[in-house]
């Protein structure tokens, strides 16, 4: 990955205050998988210098934490619990109004994004993140949703986020294989 590619994503977030990001990104991060893994980094590096916070949806840290216990090695584990303790960082809960915005994003995609996802999106607008970050084609349905709010209950309303498709500030690399299969619904 170019700094080039690095630099166009940093661009783009420099209009953000809260992004979120799902386990795709998080686990390329961990594993140190190239290209996508320097692109989370500047991720992070945003939200350790007080310039955007990182939100990980309640679903994202429990997928992160299957790895480190399937294997039992708690080196795994540590890893995992630091990167969610890291500065600029905010874990957010599967609240009732996430469950509930999960289950209108499911209509309004036509049940073509699965719970999981759903999961996501809905935690990162009730989490007014104004971005989600992630490498999974599913999310690209939002573009259809721009526009679009959030009713969970009645009163509330919140803005869907805008969807940064990693593979889309890591072109000219070789494209890492899915990370899919690890525990994560991508």
């Amino acid at each position: 990955m170019g700094t080039d590619d690095r630099s166009r994503l940093v661009a783009e977030l420099a209009e953000y205050r809260r992004v979120g990001l799902d386990s795709s990104g998080c686990i390329y991060f961990l594993r140190q998988i190239q290209p996508h893994a320097s692109l989370v980094r500047a991720v992070l590096e945003l939200a350790a210098s007080g310039a955007m916070e990182v939100e990980l949806p309640g679903i994202v840290q429990a997928e992160l934490m299957y790895g480190p216990y399937a294997t039992g090695r708690p080196e795994d584990r540590y890893a995992v619990l630091a990167f969610m303790e890291a500065p600029g960082v905010a874990v957010a809960p599967i609240t009732r109004d996430v469950l509930f915005a999960s289950a209108q994003i499911r209509a309004l995609t036509k049940g073509q994004m699965k719970l999981p996802d759903a999961l996501v999106v809905a935690s990162c607008a009730i989490g007014r993140c104004q971005a989600l970050i992630a490498n999974d084609r599913v999310f690209r349905s939002l573009d259809a949703l721009t526009g679009m709010a959030l009713m969970p209950v009645p009163g509330q309303r919140y803005a869907l986020p805008r969807y940064l498709h990693l593979d889309d500030y890591a072109q000219g690399e070789a494209q890492p294989r899915s990370v899919s299969g690890r525990g994560s619904h991508g």
